[in-house]
């Protein structure tokens, strides 16, 4: 003898008419049309071979086999809902090592606070950090690392061969900011007023390689061309390390995401003057579909995603560098046209 085939769409439709003693609210709370919800219910009749509900002025009451079914329905759904609940992991007894990949070591910079605070709750955990390049996306796919580590921008459309085998998880936001070395004059106008793009000009910049670069209008100017601003062009340095010794030495300013600009300040080797106007940051960890129920992992994510918001937490409190105001029009006679 053939069972009746009751799946879990009409499991859900039966326990939500019940609670909800309306098919339109069941609906809406199975977030279903109520055509199809309607279907459901059909198919619910076929199944039990008698109506379970009866219609009325005031909505949809359940018949007494309907009482009768409730109890072990809400049980299966409840059992089936525990399939898909990871067990959450007790950090003291993980024993695993994470790989996670970025394009540039310089990358891992965002995670320093949040990866030393994951250390300490899970002290037998191991880090492996390892910085691909454009072989970022081969290192995902073919298994070499469990995570893949960068900002939105860099790493949004990863994996290119088949978004479907990717997931992305959304770190926090963090936002571009102009810093200088704390000696520097304009540290102290910062502290006092907010600055404006004016203040700005005639310090001579220091670009990190790898760091995304401030305003689109001053990529498009040759460093140090007319109209540039700045007295001389802009300085490379490799490295972060580098950046900030030339900071401290030289009249200089960079441009740095604001969770690395934090710590520096909280170390006393940098100040912070202004946020860049309009800029966001999104850092993420992508990694591939069968990895997102692993329950270490989804540990690991939600631990560094805590931590990270709460170093930003204080990003707003910085006022943007304010574009100087356009001149004012002269009228005909300031003019001298008469």
């Amino acid at each position: 003898m053939t069972s009746p085939n009751l799946d879990i769409d009409m499991m859900r439709l039966f326990k939500a008419l019940c609670d909800c003693g309306s098919l339109s609210l069941a609906a809406k709370e199975l977030n279903v049309s109520i055509p199809a919800a309607s279907r459901l219910l059909a198919k619910l009749r076929q199944v039990f071979g008698e109506d379970l509900f009866l219609r009325g002025a005031h909505g949809m009451t359940p018949t007494t086999r309907a009482m009768e079914l409730y109890v072990p329905i809400a049980g299966m759904l409840a059992s089936y809902g525990k399939l898909f609940v990871c067990a959450v992991p007790e950090p003291g007894s993980i024993a695993k090592t994470i790989r996670i990949g970025a394009r540039s070591e310089l990358d891992f910079t965002y995670l320093d606070t949040a990866l030393a605070h994951v250390l300490a709750k899970a002290p037998n955990l191991s880090l492996e950090l390892s910085a691909f390049g454009d072989d970022l996306e081969a290192a995902l796919l073919s298994n070499r690392i469990d995570l893949a580590f960068g900002t939105r921008d860099a790493l949004g459309a990863l994996p290119a061969k088949g978004a479907d085998e990717a997931s992305v998880d959304v770190i926090g936001r963090d936002a571009l900011v102009h810093v200088t070395g704390c000696a520097h004059p304009l540290a102290e106008e910062a502290r006092v007023r907010v600055l404006e793009e004016s203040d700005l000009r005639g310090c001579r910049r220091v670009c990190v390689a790898g760091v995304t670069d401030v305003k689109d209008e001053e990529k498009r100017e040759a460093p140090g061309g007319e109209g540039s601003g700045e007295e001389g062009p802009a300085l490379a340095c490799a490295n972060l390390s580098t950046a900030l010794a030339m900071l401290g030495a030289n009249v200089l300013r960079a441009t740095l995401p604001f969770s690395w600009a934090r710590r520096l300040m909280l170390e006393g080797r940098a100040a912070i003057l202004g946020r860049v106007e309009g800029s966001v940051i999104e850092p993420v960890f992508v990694r591939c579909r069968p990895r997102v129920s692993d329950p270490v992992l989804n540990w690991f994510a939600s631990e560094v995603r805590r931590t990270f918001c709460s170093e930003v937490a204080r990003l707003d409190a910085w006022p943007e560098v304010q574009k100087e105001a356009a001149p004012e029009a002269k009228s005909d006679v300031e003019a001298g046209v008469v």
